[in-house]
């Protein structure tokens, strides 16, 4: 089950982190955003690979969502002050959007 969770997680970060791999540079404008919401992946892969290896249990998601959570937001926060065109911001607002539904499922699991 943890795999099919990981490869949701590197499918959801795709949308942002795709144009940057593409252009091989990052926008300037969009480095903050990117950053809080990477750092809500990186949550979510050491979450989901923390209870597939039994280092703690799923009871834990809200304590991992508590700062998950608000990097996801503050990801879209972020997004919209930008001075970045919409269509260079667009993967990142989808991914954030999908990581918070991923932090959701993850919640109600436990």
């Amino acid at each position: 089950m943890e795999i099919l969770f990981t490869l949701f997680i590197i499918i959801f970060a795709a949308p942002a982190w795709l144009p940057i791999i593409r252009n091989r540079q990052l926008w300037p404008k969009l480095m903050q955003p990117l950053i809080a919401f990477s750092v809500s992946g990186a949550l979510q892969l050491v979450f989901v690979n923390g209870v597939a290896m039994k280092l703690f249990l799923l009871n834990y998601s809200l304590r991992f969502a508590a700062i998950g959570v608000p990097c996801g937001i503050l990801a879209l926060v972020l997004c919209a002050r930008s001075g970045a065109s919409s269509s260079a911001r667009v993967g990142v607002v989808v991914s954030s959007w999908l990581s918070l539904a991923m932090w959701l499922l993850f919640i109600t699991l436990h």
